[in-house]
Formats: structure tokens, sequence, C-alpha cells
């Protein structure tokens, strides 16, 4: 057993988590964003118990699910989110089967409009309300996540660092 309760290991650029009673159930993929929100920074807002209780991959937004899955063979992905830019990592997962995905005051640009969201998708958006940057395209996935039948969308008053504690504090069961 680790002192944490859970162990980590760097793979290049990624953080991986893993609970000290792994049984080799699916990941949680996590995008991180511009800047500060780097994979680290995005560990640091999920709370311990949740690090202990599943694994995760914690990823810079420039990765791909298909880049992680070559760098942990074998990976098997339960969930994908991404926060900030990372949401343009996360939006098209939604097409994809997983679990869940989590919108967590993503950026998403209008080149996803092709994107299939299946009538019983498990997706959660949390965004800033009042926010003006990517307005146009958050208020598009809006409308197309509400007309797939998508109900888990929450504007809150926070600001855009404060959400991905908020999110995984609220929602971390469903990763």
């Amino acid at each position: 057993m680790s002192e944490l309760g859970y162990r980590v290991k760097k793979v290049k650029d990624l953080i991986v988590t893993v609970p000290d009673n792994f049984n080799l159930e699916p990941f949680a993929i996590i995008f991180g964003g511009l800047y500060y929100a780097t994979p680290s920074w995005m560990k640091q807002q999920v709370p311990q118990e949740l690090l202990k209780s599943k694994p995760f991959v914690f990823a810079p937004w420039q990765y791909t699910i298909d880049e992680i899955q070559r760098r942990i063979k074998g990976i098997k992905i339960k969930s994908v989110s991404g926060f900030s830019k990372g949401g343009l990592r996360a939006y098209p997962a939604i097409s994809n089967g997983y679990s869940f995905v989590g919108l967590i005051d993503p950026s998403i640009e209008g080149s996803y409009s092709n994107i299939t969201i299946p009538s019983n998708s498990n997706v959660v958006l949390v965004y800033q309300k009042g926010r003006t940057w990517g307005s146009s395209s958050l208020k598009y996935a809006i409308s197309k996540l509400k007309n797939s039948g998508v109900k888990e969308i929450f504007p809150v008053s926070y600001s855009h660092s404060e959400i991905p504690k908020l999110f995984f504090q609220k929602f971390g069961s469903k990763l």
C-alpha cells in the first residue's frame, strides 16, 4: 500500500494515477487546458478520495485519445473529460461510446458541428455563467446537447479556474 492510497506514474507528459486496490478497471481521461491547467494542476483539482478509488490519466490538451492509447498500451477508457481547451478533446468523445463525458467550462470550436450526440449520452456540461470567450460555439454546443436530450447542463457563478474542483466534487462519481 502506498502512503497516499494511490500510485502516481509519469508517462512523458501524462500523469497516471492508480488506486492501491486497482483491479484493471477502465480509466478516466482528464484533459487540461492552456497555461496553468497542466496535468499536474488538473490532478490537484480532484479530491483525494476520488484518486484513491479510480484510475486516472491526466493529459495536456494537445494530446489525443489515440496518442494516450499509444503511450499506455492496453488502456481501457471509461470516461473522457476536458477543461477549457481540453474541451476540444472531450466534446468529440461524446460520439465514441464512452460511459461518461465531462465538459468543464470547455472550449468547443464550431468545427465539431458534425459530431453526432447519441440520445442516451451521459454528458455533463458545467460552464461559467456569462462568459464571453467562445460564447457562440458554446451556445451552439448547448443547443445541440439539449436537442439530443442531455439535461445535465449547469451554468455556474464561479471563476474559470474554480470550475474543475467544483466539477470533480459534484460529478466525480460518474467518471
